[in-house]
């Protein structure tokens, strides 16, 4: 059973959901061990090396120019920018994704502009053929 009053619905749902005492995935000490921050695992200076590289990569005329090229979720660190430029070379087709956000609302979302929707595959240097 889930138990809010202890804090810890999400972990102890997946916790238990691998806890089997037959066939155990994991051991417990590693099952049940506290959940530690991500910079506390693979340390800062990790983290550090990737918003270096990332800075890098994304000079401040690609930033000013961010809102243009990404206008839905506009990434505001050069960090940000770099991850999606990742994204949309492996799936340039996401739009529909971030769109079906406004779509699927319950709430009255404001859509985004269409010009900025048409302009996507063209400002990310792609060639569009439609097939009627």
């Amino acid at each position: 059973m889930i138990k809010p009053e202890k804090g810890r619905i999400e972990k102890w749902v997946l916790r238990r959901a691998f806890d089997d005492e037959e066939r155990p995935y994991l051991p417990k000490h590693i099952l049940y061990r506290q959940k530690e921050q991500f910079s506390d695992v693979v340390g800062y200076s990790w983290i550090d090396g990737l918003k270096a590289h990332a800075a890098e990569n994304v000079n401040d005329k690609m930033m000013s120019n961010a809102a243009y090229i990404f206008p839905h979720n506009t990434p505001l660190t050069k960090e940000a920018y770099y991850y999606r430029m990742i994204f949309e070379r492996f799936f340039p087709q996401a739009i529909g994704v971030h769109l079906s956000a406004y779509y699927s609302s319950k709430v009255a979302l404001p859509l985004p502009p269409h010009k900025a929707i048409d302009d996507m595959p063209m400002m990310m240097g792609q060639e569009v053929v439609i097939q009627t």
